[in-house]
């Protein structure tokens, strides 16, 4: 999703565009619009380890 969005950014289309082309919300595509390679990773490792944080004590337990 984040590849896709940004190779058509670069094709310069506009984030509605972007959205229809992908069928994607207009709002999806505003959240990974500006955002850089290094700050999708940190992204995804946030969520990952919220995901599983409340459960960290029961999996090592």
């Amino acid at each position: 999703m984040y590849t896709e969005i940004h190779q058509l950014k670069e094709l310069g289309l506009s984030k509605t565009q972007v959205a229809n082309r992908l069928g994607f919300n207009v709002n999806t595509v505003s959240k990974y619009w500006n955002v850089s390679p290094e700050g999708m990773v940190d992204m995804r490792n946030r969520v990952k380890q919220t995901k599983y944080s409340a459960y960290e004590e029961t999996i090592l337990g």
